[in-house]
């Protein structure tokens, strides 16, 4: 039986429930258990999903709870997955994406009934870079001048006329 992941209520729904999410039931917490999601500390939240049972792990965007000693003791004592998306925008479209690429490789290290916690922070995203830049390294590679490599490989210019 696959595991089962509660999204705390940050997760745009329509966004994860049209995605394909092998190997794992994602479900969320508004769903599952809806008097949850108001006037309950996370702590109380993390403890109350495992009371209840049938609940392997918990997934949000709420970074803060890592800091909090009672959350962090309570995960432990829980014997739950947490998995935290830290984004500094706090923007859930972008911790849903960050999910998509972590969770096959967190499904394969989850071990169910044994406390874990995953942190995925946001990479930066770099500078865009120069294509020339590029050339220059495939022709210092060779050992050849960057424009006689390019020269050997660059398309006719009437190639790239402006469409009518």
């Amino acid at each position: 039986m696959p595991p089962v992941l509660v999204l705390d209520q940050d997760f745009p729904t329509n966004l994860y429930s049209h995605l394909p999410w092998p190997g794992v039931t994602l479900t969320p917490l508004r769903d599952l258990h809806p008097d949850l999601t108001a006037d309950h500390e996370d702590w109380e939240v993390l403890s109350q999903l495992r009371i209840r049972g049938g609940v392997d792990g918990f997934i949000t965007c709420d970074a803060k709870m890592l800091k909090l000693e009672k959350e962090v003791s309570v995960l432990h004592q829980s014997r739950l997955a947490l998995i935290v998306c830290d984004d500094d925008r706090s923007d859930p479209f972008v911790s849903t994406g960050m999910l998509m690429i972590h969770l096959p490789i967190i499904l394969g290290q989850l071990r169910i009934g044994t406390p874990q916690l995953w942190v995925l922070k946001r990479p930066k995203t770099q500078p865009p870079e120069r294509p020339w830049d590029r050339v220059q390294r495939f022709a210092d590679a060779k050992g050849v001048a960057a424009q006689h490599l390019f020269d050997d490989h660059k398309l006719p210019l009437d190639l790239f006329k402006d469409p009518p």
